[in-house]
């Protein structure tokens, strides 16, 4: 089974709060029994190709019990058609903490960002030819720029850091150009669009 740690798949955010909230602090007894508060973080990994196929129940199992060890939980995740990067929503105590649950399931870890502010929108039905994308912006987002629906862009969700200077935000579109136009528009340094067509749960 430890053999299958280092080829995992797993990590996806999806939110439909309606309004800009900072979720106050959660009790790690809910996600892994050791006390204190649980932080939320948006993770960055970088697989291989094919790093992430056949990952099955017991292995996610696997993971959550990892997880568990050092108070940490892993709620969704985002990947690419490729299954080759992956945006995972993650809770548990300490940014260091989500770096050892890393290290015990084998998992890449390219950037960590604590997000406590995550903002969302109710999923609206979408058309057949609407693609999920996650813009990663730099600097302080204009809110109601963001969100407003244009040209066939919806704005799903955002998670930002405290500052509101580091916003990973997920929208609905026709295609990566679309994205980038609203995202642009929102007054914040665009730094990538990548389409995610993949959710990743932990069960």
């Amino acid at each position: 089974m430890r053999a299958l740690i280092p080829l995992l798949p797993f990590m996806f955010m999806t939110a439909a709060f309606a309004d800009e909230v900072a979720t106050p602090p959660i009790a790690t007894a809910a996600v892994g029994g050791n006390g204190g508060t649980a932080h939320r973080y948006i993770i960055e990994r970088t697989f291989p190709a094919g790093a992430l196929d056949g990952v099955d129940a017991a292995v996610k199992k696997k993971v959550n019990e990892n997880n568990a060890t050092v108070g940490v939980s892993w709620v969704q995740s985002y990947a690419n058609a490729e299954k080759t990067k992956t945006y995972c929503e993650y809770e548990g105590p300490s940014e260091n903490a989500v770096r050892k649950a890393a290290q015990l399931n084998g998992l890449p870890v390219d950037h960590v960002t604590e997000v406590p502010v995550k903002t969302g929108a109710k999923m609206a039905a979408t058309s057949p030819q609407a693609h999920r994308f996650i813009a990663t912006l730099a600097g302080k987002v204009d809110a109601a720029k963001a969100k407003k629906d244009v040209n066939g862009v919806h704005w799903v969700t955002s998670y930002s850091n405290a500052a509101k200077t580091k916003t990973y935000s997920v929208y609905e579109a026709s295609s990566e150009i679309a994205v980038r136009n609203v995202a642009t528009a929102s007054g914040a340094a665009v730094e990538s669009v990548m389409e995610v067509p993949v959710t990743l749960l932990p069960n």
